[in-house]
């Protein structure tokens, strides 16, 4: 009675398991990406000379508005 009792506990937790996981790995939303801005990264020096660190993408998912960032900085 207990065996059959722990077996079907298991085969509950499995699916339930199996549920939640398949939901929580695939996306929702197939991305489909909008570059909202662009740009320099831009310092400037001791002498008031602007000088370009790297540049900048910024894009918006036009489903889900998720936000993603491109950034690139330069080495001296």
């Amino acid at each position: 009675m207990f065996v059959l009792f722990y077996i079907l506990c298991a085969m509950v937790g499995i699916s339930f398991g199996l549920l939640i996981g398949k939901n929580h790995l695939q996306p929702k939303c197939k991305h489909k990406w909008n570059i909202v801005e662009s740009g320099n990264l831009i310092n400037r020096d001791r002498y008031g000379n602007r000088i370009v660190r790297g540049f900048i993408k910024v894009y918006e998912c036009e489903h889900c508005k998720k936000l993603k960032k491109e950034q690139v900085e330069l080495d001296d």
